[in-house]
């Protein structure tokens, strides 16, 4: 009798010890969560702001979907949508001695496979968005 009444109190304790280990680990991990998203409202905030004119992001395309452009680079890829009156420029390269020419392109003219260098803003709602493309050649490549 007395094997049961301790084994039913240590069940009692082993039950009791989990569930409070298991209400500060939430807590822990609430506390967390919220120091991460107080950061990423900062930096949102920060990146959003007018001072910052905006960021660059570059591969190839992978993937388009309306506005939004999906770039890949190895194993990284990187969403950006595109505004409706972004600035497109085709790059082509020219003798040393001359540099770059560029043509100007729209939306549209944007291809699976293209390399471009994308130009985009962090907007208050976290949303990036492309401000100006550079589009440059790839082999067999005909804008």
């Amino acid at each position: 009798m007395n094997n049961k009444i301790l084994l039913t109190i240590g069940a009692i304790f082993i039950f009791v010890l989990g569930g409070g280990s298991g209400i500060f680990y939430q807590k822990e991990k609430d506390a967390l969560q919220i120091e991460n998203a107080q950061k990423m409202e900062t930096i949102v905030r920060a990146m959003s702001s007018e001072m910052v004119l905006e960021s660059i992001v570059s591969g190839k395309v992978f993937f388009i979907e309306g506005r939004n452009i999906t770039l890949v680079s190895g194993e990284n890829s990187f969403i950006v949508r595109i505004k409706e009156d972004a600035i497109i420029y085709f790059l082509r390269p020219v003798p040393v001695e001359i540099g770059l020419t560029q043509k100007q392109l729209v939306f549209e003219d944007i291809k699976y496979g293209d390399n471009l260098e994308i130009g985009f803003k962090l907007l208050p709602d976290g949303i990036l968005e492309g401000q100006e493309i550079n589009v440059f050649p790839i082999s067999n490549s005909v804008h």
